[in-house]
């Protein structure tokens, strides 16, 4: 496979606090003058969402209003595919690591993997958090009911134990890619009779494990994820989104256990 020498990282944006997006940017910084020591580059840009954020922070798309994070993110990625680096990684703000980027790049420099995916595990302040080994083992459990997709794993694993949306794409595999995720938009809107506005980075990893592609999956560190996000009715709401996009990958061919 051909080395890393280029890196697009893009990263959504639409309530995410100023302090906090702030913080991530000078992470990125960092990490962006730790790869160049190792002669790779590394560009980012933010996908402002409606989020309307001033000039100093570098975009690779704008929209005017808020579009739903599905339509953004293949906006992105539409946008990401014109500037030719080796590799595309999306990473958000609020709940991943930047640094994370440097094993990406190590694992894409040395082994044939097309796309890499960092489960973040959900952690609540206060409860027990499980061993890495443990973690490693649901990791493990998910990585093997997504090709067939195993409905059942699926649905009790994403955004339930690990939001999934830390993602790293070869460029070439990623060009494949976002032809079928539109496509897939256009599914779920079918379906639901509404634009998609959230799921797509469920409907990417199981697409790709599907397409053939040689994967990789490794921890991509701890989340306490927003209060809201956890009640039983947005937990329930999480759900039946999920299996509506696990609905569009049977539609656009993967198979379904």
């Amino acid at each position: 496979m051909p080395n890393i020498k280029c890196v697009t990282a893009i990263t959504p944006v639409y309530k995410e606090p100023i302090a906090m997006i702030s913080g991530f940017q000078k992470k990125i910084m960092r990490v962006r003058a730790a790869l160049w020591k190792r002669d790779v580059s590394l560009r980012h840009y933010y996908l402002d969402d409606g989020a309307n954020m001033t000039d100093f922070f570098s975009c690779a798309i704008k929209h005017e209003v808020n579009m739903g994070l599905a339509k953004t993110l293949v906006d992105g990625y539409n946008a990401a595919i014109t500037f030719e680096s080796d590799a595309v990684i999306r990473l958000d703000a609020q709940e991943h690591d930047p640094w994370k980027i440097l094993e990406i790049v190590d694992c894409m420099e040395h082994s044939d993997v097309g796309a890499v995916f960092l489960p973040v595990y959900y952690w609540v302040e206060g409860e027990l958090r499980p061993s890495m080994r443990e973690v490693q083992r649901k990791i493990l459990d998910f990585s093997d009911f997504l090709s067939p997709v195993g409905q059942m794993t699926v649905l009790a694993t994403y955004n339930q134990t690990f939001p999934l949306g830390y993602q790293a794409f070869r460029s070439d595999i990623l060009q494949k890619l976002v032809p079928r995720l539109e496509e897939g938009l256009r599914v779920c809107e079918e379906i639901t009779g509404k634009p998609a506005t959230w799921g797509l980075d469920l409907l990417s990893i199981l697409l790709i494990a599907n397409m053939g592609v040689r994967i990789d999956s490794f921890f991509g560190g701890w989340s306490t994820p927003w209060k809201e996000n956890r009640t039983p009715e947005h937990i329930n709401a999480q759900r039946e989104k999920a299996r509506v996009m696990v609905e569009v990958a049977k539609r656009l061919g993967c198979k379904v256990i």
